[in-house]
């Protein structure tokens, strides 16, 4: 299983995930997600005290081969993983 993040901060980053994500299942057509995540923090900033949000999306998934199977690295983890 392989594991991709996004991140983003403040209220133009968190915009920008949506995007990312979409943008990445677009290129990734030969994957099945087998989970996600998505966590929040308030994070200050230091210089001036400002708050601002912190988003990380977490996706857990397998690639696929042309046939539509598992690709056989993901095989071979489901193996080890028993």
């Amino acid at each position: 299983m392989k594991v991709k993040m996004f991140r983003g901060d403040g209220a133009d980053g968190i915009r920008e995930i949506e995007q990312n994500v979409n943008d990445w299942l677009l290129r990734s057509q030969n994957i099945t997600i087998k989970d996600t995540q998505t966590s929040m923090c308030t994070v200050g900033d230091n210089r001036d005290g400002e708050l601002f949000q912190y988003v990380v999306v977490t996706v857990w998934y397998n690639e696929m081969d042309s046939s539509g199977e598992p690709s056989s690295a993901a095989r071979a983890e489901a193996e080890i993983s028993q």
